[in-house]
């Protein structure tokens, strides 16, 4: 039950974080365009969009990773990694659909497939109950 609530928590608190560092990111470094309103107007937007907004991105990803990994490590209980990996595969999936719906340059595709896992894992090595078991 409590791997359950660590899933569901982590995915939550990680669309979020994404949500908020991407939003943070388009307010310190704004597009010189109006926000779309069409979906055919997104690809135009997004190669006006400043590269530290594009960067903001990629780091929401990661932080999203850690700070969901993090929870869910904490809530499990500390000692499985298994919903850590669940919740950065659903993420990363979610970032692949919004890839693919809204045209992204090369270097934004690699930099998003690359940070969310690690960075999650990360965070369940970083605070598991430390033990004698080379597996965890």
């Amino acid at each position: 039950m409590k791997n359950i609530a660590a899933i569901l928590v982590g995915i939550i608190v990680g669309a979020f974080v994404i949500a908020f560092i991407q939003w943070m990111g388009n307010i310190l470094f704004p597009c010189d365009l109006p926000l779309p309103q069409k979906r055919s107007e997104w690809p135009q937007y997004m190669l006006h969009l400043p590269f530290m907004a594009k960067l903001f991105m990629i780091i929401s990803y990661g932080l999203a990773g850690f700070v969901a990994g993090t929870i869910a490590t904490f809530i499990q209980g500390r000692t499985d990694f298994k919903p850590t990996l669940i919740i950065t595969g659903v993420l990363q999936l979610f970032i692949w659909m919004s890839m693919t719906n809204i045209p992204h340059p090369f270097w934004m595709w690699v930099g998003g497939t690359i940070t969310i896992i690690p960075c999650g894992y990360w965070a369940f090595w970083k605070f598991k109950i430390k033990t004698n078991d080379p597996t965890l």
